[in-house]
């Protein structure tokens, strides 16, 4: 490796490329080497297929020690590294102690011609002629990572239900192994291991389903390449990339790893209710060579000493802007703000998210062009000064930060370093009520550090009219810098979650209308409000009610649907990850809140023209439904007003294309482009 890294410094220094990028393992430790004992300007870039920690599984205690150091050491001397998932940036990240800074995801360059010209061809193989069972495929090394043991242990179950087949492509030093299962099995009729073969695509377009059994992977290209051709995909749920892939489930099953019963089950699912093949071709578009170029060119060189005459598209050619405070797990906090960073990036301005690393969720939802910076806690003490570190190396356009520490340690960074950012801050909720319910003492000094903080911005964003009076009443801020902004709150991605299958009987039959609330079980969501107007509303006529949520207030609500007498009428499901396909078959969406910034779920049940009731709460409702226009409005904490509201509305509902048309206003690109606007980078 040392001759090796003097010859690649030698050649460095005589060709002065853009840059060098390193394919992997010993290619980025060479890179590193390179560096070190050349000192060349170069900028060299490493890559990273797999997860190195799983790699070491099988590995000697000395040699996983000295394998960590080294990697740690060499891996800081290059400019940067490339990983081929999130799952695998993580990995790098907690492997090496690099910060995720220097680790920019850019998945595989996979779907290209080659792959959809090849469905056409027939496989080489008698059991893909007419009139013969289905085929069960997996391709890959014949190799313990690959778990082909599990995958001929599911086979064996599937095989006692249905007629069918099972072929593994690939070569390796578990061949005799598997062979030896296969024959204890007594499948030697139905199950076969051709060897490698160079052309697999023929293979996966005519296989009824392809298997991934791995143990673990990094981004498994098989996994993409079957999607492309249309064929339906069973995968497990091992780290890192199948999870991002299918995108947690929605293209295909995700099982745990070993397990051949779940495989069997998956795989018998697959088989008698195969999903939609476009569905599945749509999916693996995100693995394009196009886009995966782009990405690498966009991060490798610099724009000015790249020319081409084709342009990129979408070029991130503005930016960027940098999220500070926002989280992104389940929530509408999460949606909403996944929403505007992926409609930012669909306009072409980089954007750069800034989070607690280590409690990063839902990240398959986000744009593989969303830089992810690690830069801990911002509740932390040295979190004012991690964030000045990242602002001072990155120089964002715009700093957008979100709750009130995060909020406090821009503006503290900002007047101490004269940080020349423009520093926005945005407002989803009521401020005034916020203070109001912490007492006295806590209550004036949290509106004193809110009116400091908001002083001291550039731009102030709330998330509805009502929020940005507020705002100017509490602070006494001009207008003139407080924005009003509706939330990006409608995607597309919306209105596929929405037509996923659903079990639950009240909404498969439809017979008696069912009444939906969605929320957190806490009090300002005022569910006791909605129990006690359905009581009211069910002495009158049949109906049922689902409550979407979890939270403090279970016990409570529960017990007075018990002392109602409605308990058997009222389901309560807990918390649901994806409540569009309950909201879609609903009959009713009713928001019972105590106050809001702006509901995102009404907003989501009127894009899927669900007719919806309202308390006029502070402050998002009236708003949205233009002053009861689009939906009743009722008094906070009314039962009888609320249940005759419901009544009402479920004898004459408003048209669909009514409602749809107001969501329109909260899409997902129209809302990104008006806050680019606000911010200067429009």
């Amino acid at each position: 490796k040392i001759v090796t890294a003097f010859r690649l410094g030698g050649y460095l220094r005589r060709h002065s490329p853009d840059v060098l990028l390193c394919a992997g393992g010993r290619a980025n430790t060479v890179g590193a080497w390179a560096r070190i004992l050349t000192r060349h300007s170069v900028p060299i870039w490493g890559s990273v297929h797999n997860t190195l920690s799983m790699g070491e599984k099988h590995m000697r205690f000395t040699r996983k020690l000295s394998r960590r150091i080294l990697s740690s050491l060499l891996y800081r001397r290059l400019d940067g590294l490339i990983a081929v998932s999130q799952g695998v940036a993580a990995d790098l990240s907690k492997y090496t102690g690099l910060s995720a800074t220097r680790i920019k995801v850019i998945y595989n360059p996979v779907v290209d011609s080659k792959i959809n010209g090849s469905e056409l061809q027939r496989p080489p193989h008698p059991w893909f002629l007419s009139d013969q069972p289905p085929v069960i495929l997996s391709a890959g090394r014949l190799a313990k990572q690959k778990d082909f043991p599990t995958l001929i242990r599911a086979f064996e179950l599937v095989r006692k239900q249905t007629d069918c087949r099972l072929l593994i492509l690939g070569e390796g030093k578990e061949r005799k192994a598997l062979e030896a299962l296969i024959k204890e099995l007594h499948l030697e009729k139905e199950a076969e291991l051709p060897g490698f073969v160079p052309n697999p695509f023929p293979f996966m377009r005519h296989s009824a389903v392809f298997v991934i059994s791995s143990r673990w992977e990094g981004l498994p290209t098989v996994l993409i390449e079957a999607m492309a051709l249309g064929t339906p995909v069973v995968a497990t749920d091992c780290p890192s990339g199948p999870k991002e892939i299918l995108d947690n489930g929605k293209y295909g099953p995700l099982v745990p790893v070993g397990d051949p019963k779940a495989l069997a089950d998956a795989i018998l699912h697959t088989l008698s209710s195969p999903p939609d093949g476009r569905k599945l071709e749509e999916g693996a578009m995100r693995f394009t060579v196009e886009r995966s170029v782009q990405a690498y060119l966009e991060t490798l060189i610099p724009s000015s000493s790249y020319k081409t005459s084709k342009p990129l598209s979408p070029c991130l050619s503005r930016g960027p802007i940098a999220f500070y405070g926002f989280h992104t797990g389940p929530g509408g906090i999460g949606h909403v703000m996944a929403n505007l960073m992926n409609g930012m990036i669909n306009a072409g301005v980089k954007v750069d998210l800034l989070l607690n690393g280590k409690n990063a969720e839902d990240m398959d939802r986000l744009d593989p062009q969303i830089r992810i910076v690690d830069i801990g806690r911002f509740k932390a003490i040295g979190a004012p000064l991690r964030l000045y570190h990242y602002l001072r190396e990155t120089s964002p356009k715009v700093l957008l930060c979100n709750r009130e520490r995060a909020i406090s340690n821009a503006v503290l960074v900002k007047k101490a370093f004269k940080i020349h950012a423009k520093l926005a801050v945005r407002v989803g909720t009521h401020l005034s009520t916020n203070i109001r319910q912490r007492g006295l003492i806590k209550g004036t000094l949290r509106k004193a550090s809110t009116v400091w903080s908001y002083s001291n911005a550039d731009v102030i964003i709330a998330v509805s009219k009502g929020v940005a009076q507020d705002i100017q009443d509490v602070s006494g801020i001009s207008a003139n810098t407080i924005y009003a902004l509706n939330n990006p709150t409608i995607s597309q991605d919306l209105f596929a979650k929405a037509e996923e299958p659903i079990e639950h009987s009240w909404l498969t039959k439809q017979d008696i209308p069912v009444i939906l609330g969605v929320g957190r079980l806490v009090k300002v969501k005022g569910f006791d409000t909605l129990i006690r107007a359905f009581a009211l509303v069910l002495a009158k006529r049949p109906a049922r009610l689902i409550l979407l949520g979890e939270g403090r207030e279970r016990s409570r609500l529960q017990a007075l649907c018990d002392f109602l007498g409605i308990h058997e009428h009222v389901d309560m499901p807990g918390f649901v990850r994806n409540p569009f396909p309950f909201m879609k078959r609903a009959s009713v969406f009713v928001l019972s809140s105590l106050r809001e910034g702006s509901p995102n779920s009404l907003i989501e049940a009127l894009a899927l023209g669900v007719p919806v009731v309202s308390t006029d709460c502070p402050s998002g409702p009236r708003e949205i439904l233009a002053d009861g226009k689009y939906g009743p409005l009722v008094p906070i904490g009314d039962p009888e007003s609320m249940a005759e509201a419901i009544i009402s509305v479920l004898s004459n509902p408003l048209p669909k294309s009514t409602l749809t048309d107001v969501a329109k206003l909260f899409g997902r690109d129209m809302c990104a482009k008006k806050y680019l606007d606000v911010l200067g980078l429009g």
